[in-house]
């Protein structure tokens, strides 16, 4: 290169959710995941997350599709994961204000980070719609639906 030589504007790394296999322990518990966020921001940038703890956020204002669609996709595992990994959620749509939630519940710890949520409509595997919302605060997920805060997740009957 000499003095007079433009170098490429350098461009930021994309936040990036994988697909990895085996399956690795989630960085905030101990459960097993296949997916795995790379966060240029954090150190380690691969970090392993469970449908719990996996909110997929962009840390950057000029986020691509494909970083906002990882952010959509992680709250639909997280919904189909409350619900015994059965059914779809074809809708998930970010909401203004998560106090505007029916049955919202303020966090008890005093904590500085402002939660996000978004609106989602789950269908189970019979047909039946239930429309839900959906609570982040960057940490895990939270779920509510009828009105309510779930605490538990379902469990897959056996048969």
């Amino acid at each position: 290169m000499n003095e007079n030589s433009v170098s490429p504007e350098s461009k930021r790394e994309e936040y990036k959710v994988l697909h990895v296999w085996p399956p690795q322990k989630c960085l905030l518990c101990d459960r097993l995941t296949v997916i795995a966020h790379i966060d240029p921001v954090f150190l380690p940038d691969f970090q392993p997350k469970c449908a719990l703890h996996g909110l997929a956020r962009c840390p950057f204002l000029d986020e691509t599709v494909e970083e906002r669609e990882a952010e959509l996709e992680s709250v639909r595992r997280f919904v189909l994961w409350m619900h015994a990994d059965t059914g779809r959620v074809p809708l998930v749509s970010r909401i203004a204000d998560v106090k505007a939630i029916p049955g919202y519940e303020e966090p008890d710890v005093e904590d500085d980070e402002e939660e996000i949520g978004w609106a989602t409509r789950y269908e189970a595997p019979d047909g039946v719609r239930l429309d839900s919302y959906v609570v982040s605060d960057y940490d895990r997920f939270f779920l509510y639906e009828n009105g309510a805060l779930l605490h538990q997740r379902q469990i897959e009957q056996v048969v």
